[in-house]
């Protein structure tokens, strides 16, 4: 049977997306925040795990880094269409 991942893990592993991403484009969390209005503490949290992003913010973060949904929630590279021909969606567990 097939490992599934916590949710817990889900949130962690977007959080250093976010992280790695923003740092990659030279911004500080209150850089990016004031360019996409979010609260920079929820950006914080967001980046540690520890919050739920809502789609209206990962729409927004997407946006702010110049990114696309795909390459911030899956870390998919949209241009290079062999990437994602194998990617296995992240199966949520129910609760």
């Amino acid at each position: 049977m097939e490992e599934l991942c916590s949710i817990e893990t889900i949130w962690e592993e977007l959080g250093d997306r976010v992280r790695i991403l923003r740092e990659r484009e030279g911004l500080s969390q209150e850089k990016l925040a004031l360019m996409v209005d979010i609260d920079r503490t929820y950006l914080l949290d967001l980046e540690q795990g520890r919050r739920n992003a809502s789609i209206e913010s990962l729409v927004k973060l997407s946006r702010g880094l110049d990114i696309t949904l795909s390459e911030l929630l899956f870390n998919i590279d949209p241009s290079n269409p062999d990437q994602g021909a194998d990617y296995a969606f992240v199966k949520i567990p129910r609760q």
